[in-house]
């Protein structure tokens, strides 16, 4: 299978369990680096249905993505599309969490950067800022500048919080001695 063929595939396949197809498509036809570049691209639904594919193939196979690692570090910063933003932190939270992923301390930084961007951005969908939450989390101590401004984030999320950034707070208020690779704060 080609990369156009598989955006036709995303394009106009939705049914019951399309995702577990998208997934095998990924798997069975090596098509990571075509699913990642239409995760960047601009004509919706695509970005969402290829990331949403990335994602479940990412899960099922892990060691099968190591070889797109940096370049997933890269379209994590650089990614455009809201419906995106969501499987990437999740993914992005999954590496760190289990310490999968070698950042540079600039990629670490414009990791953080960006999950704070987003975080802070209350137009966005909760699952995208609790994910960013995650990111954020487990890159303090990693990246000075988080701890610096951690209290100044917290306060920002507080200002008219939807029910599930609430939850969120609500979560690391009874983490506060558990390290924050454990917190659990993001939503699947």
């Amino acid at each position: 299978m080609t990369g156009d063929e598989f955006q036709k595939e995303l394009e106009t396949r939705l049914e019951p369990g399309v995702k577990v197809y998208w997934t095998r498509l990924i798997l069975d036809h090596n098509l990571w680096i075509e699913a990642m570049d239409l995760a960047l691209g601009k004509r919706p639904p695509v970005p969402f249905r290829a990331s949403y594919a990335l994602e479940g193939a990412f899960f099922e196979k892990p060691d099968d993505f190591v070889p797109y690692h940096q370049r997933f570090v890269r379209d994590f910063c650089t990614a455009t599309d809201e419906s995106v933003f969501r499987h990437y932190g999740k993914m992005m939270a999954h590496l760190l969490k289990r310490q999968w992923l070698t950042l540079s301390d600039d990629e670490a930084t414009a990791v953080a950067e960006e999950a704070c961007v987003r975080l802070i951005d209350s137009r966005l969908r909760v699952a995208v800022r609790a994910w960013s939450l995650e990111v954020l989390l487990l890159l303090r101590g990693r990246v000075g500048w988080i701890d610096e401004e951690w209290a100044g984030i917290i306060e920002q999320l507080r200002i008219d919080p939807s029910p599930g950034i609430q939850s969120c707070l609500r979560r690391l208020k009874t983490a506060k001695t558990v390290s924050p690779s454990v917190t659990g704060v993001g939503v699947a």
